[in-house]
């Protein structure tokens, strides 16, 4: 893919108030009033080739996690957490199946989950 050329036309000699540029389709993209008598042409050859990509860089931060184990079957699980913020929260059933419940967050430190029928397993909150 070639790089669009500026083409700049000024008459040798010629006093010059205004200089236009032109892309390579000659449709104006600047108008200049020069603040030097020199001007410097300079125009751009095609892109070259692509370089190599870099090497991954290094891990990020690892989310907290909270996580809480209901060994009874209930209607509903509480859990007070203190991630400080409202989590994600994934739910698991005792044989590390995930589940769905009504997840609900009143504050920033606890998670309400309501189930269809009494479930046991692991909420994990995640930040």
């Amino acid at each position: 893919m070639s790089q669009p050329r500026a083409i700049i036309e000024i008459l040798e000699n010629a006093p010059v108030e205004m200089i236009e540029v032109y892309d390579e389709r000659r449709t104006v993209i600047q108008v200049e009033r020069p603040e030097a008598e020199v001007v410097n042409i300079v125009t751009a050859g095609p892109i070259g080739p692509r370089g190599p990509i870099g090497p991954q860089g290094p891990q990020g931060p690892f989310a907290p996690v909270f996580e809480q184990f209901f060994a009874d079957a209930q209607m509903q699980w509480t859990i007070n957490h203190d991630l400080g913020v409202v989590p994600v929260v994934t739910l698991y059933d005792l044989n590390h199946e995930e589940i769905t419940g009504d997840v609900m967050t009143p504050d920033k430190y606890t998670v309400i989950v309501t189930f269809e029928l009494p479930m046991a397993g692991t909420a994990r909150l995640k930040a």
